[in-house]
């Protein structure tokens, strides 16, 4: 009967059948398995391969809900920086926009977190607005307007600040 060496140990292979792995071997492949594991975290990953009840649940162990996935502070994905960022250039509210709009909100996330374009679009963002527009780029940008025009057809007209010294009746 074969003796396994002292850096040999037992493991039980694919097919069930025992056989002796080097100790490296082991420990490489144990240490392939937790990253995996651990990488399996859906807030890591663009959230269209995720469930939501996955992400809820992802949330709800950091005490974070689902706007918070896309305020800069707290945001795990680095695309979704950049959805944070235009979110604040169109006038929108993270918690307002994962309340009612979660659905367009997953599929932008998912674009942005495979768009060709991340170079230009933080460009944009770092250094300046008016010599490029969004539509140009943005895969997003059609969707955060959409939103903003829906959002805004129901929202009372925001009245207009007064000047100090200034009164209405003028």
């Amino acid at each position: 009967m074969y003796t396994p060496s002292r850096k040999a140990r037992w493991a039980l292979t694919a097919s069930g059948i025992v056989a002796a792995l080097p100790f490296t071997e082991i420990a490489r492949r144990a240490s392939a398995r937790l990253e995996q594991i651990l990488n399996d975290n859906p807030l890591l990953h663009p959230l269209g391969r995720a469930s939501d009840r996955s992400i809820d649940e992802a949330l709800t162990a950091h005490g974070l809900g689902r706007a918070d996935l896309f305020t800069p502070e707290t945001t795990f994905a680095p695309h979704r920086h950049r959805i944070a960022a235009m979110l604040v250039i169109h006038g929108l509210s993270p918690r307002d926009i994962a309340r009612d709009h979660w659905a367009e909100l997953k599929d932008a996330d998912h674009r942005c977190a495979y768009c060709v374009n991340t170079k230009r679009c933080g460009r944009w963002l770092r250094w300046g607005r008016q010599n490029d527009a969004p539509r140009m780029f943005c895969p997003n940008a059609a969707t955060f307007e959409q939103i903003k025009v829906s959002t805004t057809k129901y929202m009372p007209a925001k009245t207009q600040a007064i000047p100090l010294g200034m009164s209405r009746s003028r």
